[in-house]
């Protein structure tokens, strides 16, 4: 009886060890998710990193020919294999509804504006940074104030640069460096900087005449050089808005560059930019003592 007893104890272990099989373990839901997506004659390479802390999970989006970088995405919302959110633009919402395949390394998704649906398939890259191309942090002087940047260097050096100048506002370095980063991708050893008053740099960019912040990407132009070697009649520069509006400038200061580019130039002088600008911020407070003013 005690020897039916053992054996039927073994046959249910036995049992109990065949159900209880270990199964794969699944990969993590988090990380950096790219692909392509196309619709008619659009196409791009978006990606998406998602993460999640103790609050719950956290996407941004990047799409570098578009210049964006980890903009957050909204509305986020996890249910078993499906994350769903959304980008609210001024006049359109983009509505993002994904699910985790392949043992959670393929976003399959689509993308809806208004009642336009397009698909597309992301699949996770594990070396994330493996994606930026090297960088440095530097430092250079301009009018005694310490101003901070950033260097991007091509996989394969080209001997070519461009630098991206300041703008208006309080932005800093950190606005074009989706910019950056395609730019070293394409080959040229890239370089932007923060504007006096923003990000690291030192000064105040509100009170700097345009003559103090033209002297700024001079001096930023000049170090660069230096620092990577590489000649003036090598480097190229690219300005919007206001930086576009001192491209010319600095091209007559530093006549041996390569070439200018400017985006969004405005088409007046630099005093009635100013002023287009400061009859904009005050418009509804003059009404009509706006022109007496």
């Amino acid at each position: 009886m005690a020897m039916r007893q053992i054996l039927l104890l073994f046959f249910i272990l036995g049992l109990c060890s065949c159900g209880n099989k270990e199964k794969p373990e699944e990969a993590k839901k988090t990380g950096h998710f790219s692909g392509f997506f196309g619709r008619g004659n659009f196409s791009d390479t978006i990606n998406f990193e998602i993460e999640q802390d103790t609050t719950g999970y956290k996407v941004y989006f990047s799409s570098l020919s578009q210049n964006a970088n980890r903009i957050p995405l909204q509305g986020i919302a996890v249910k078993g294999d499906s994350i769903n959110f959304y980008l609210q633009s001024d006049f359109y919402r983009y509505s993002f509804k994904n699910k985790w395949t392949d043992n959670n390394n393929i976003l399959q998704g689509s993308l809806t504006v208004d009642t336009v649906s397009v698909p597309y398939a992301l699949r996770r890259e594990d070396n994330d940074e493996s994606r930026y191309p090297k960088s440095e942090e530097v430092r250079f002087e301009s009018e005694d104030l310490k101003l901070e940047g950033t260097i991007w260097y091509p996989s394969i050096s080209k001997s070519r640069a461009i630098i991206i100048l300041t703008s208006s506002g309080n932005a800093d370095r950190s606005a074009s460096r989706a910019e950056a980063i395609l730019f070293a991708q394409m080959g040229f050893t890239t370089f932007h900087y923060d504007k006096r008053g923003t990000g690291d740099s030192e000064g105040n960019w509100q009170s700097a005449s345009m003559e103090s912040l033209i002297s700024d990407d001079i001096q930023a132009i000049k170090y660069f050089s230096v620092k990577t070697g590489i000649p003036l009649n090598k480097i190229g520069i690219k300005g919007s808005s206001q930086g576009a509006t001192k491209v010319p400038y600095i091209l007559r200061n530093i006549p041996e560059l390569e070439y200018g580019i400017a985006v969004s130039c405005p088409g007046v002088s630099l005093l009635e930019s100013d002023l287009n600008y400061w009859k904009n911020r005050n418009a509804e407070v003059l009404n009509e003592d706006l022109d007496t003013a």
